[in-house]
């Protein structure tokens, strides 16, 4: 499918959607729209286990809390689908963040992030 046409294809879809007209299909969109998603996520994370080694930096994205998320990291363990990671600089961090994150006083213990939640550089 060339670009126009897929183009052409997802403006029908959204316009389907805003009309009304696939409004008994809502719920099986959204579940196949849900799984793409998880795969796009498991995707990416498996590369990133794949290609990434000890020393890696980058920022964490997408996790929760929100307050932990744009904390520049460094990997410091790979596993099967997570990274322990430590922060670039923990003084620049609050108590909070500092905690969440592992480092307690001069030591850092790190924590186990999904692979997929970092944005290396």
């Amino acid at each position: 499918m060339n670009e126009a046409t897929k183009a052409d294809t997802y403006t029908e879809v959204l316009g389907a959607i805003v009309s009304g007209d696939l409004d008994e299909k809502l719920d099986a969109l959204s579940g196949m729209i849900r799984e793409r998603r998880r795969l796009v996520r498991e995707s990416t994370a498996r590369m990133a286990v794949m290609t990434t080694e000890v020393g890696a930096t980058g920022i964490l994205k997408g996790l929760s809390p929100k307050y932990i998320n744009n904390v520049r990291v460094r990997v410091v363990k790979v596993n099967r689908t997570k990274m322990v990671v430590e922060p670039i600089n923990p003084d620049d961090l609050d108590q909070r963040t500092k905690r969440k994150l592992g480092v307690y006083g001069s030591a850092c213990v790190g924590v186990n992030v999904p692979a997929s939640c970092i944005e290396f550089d």
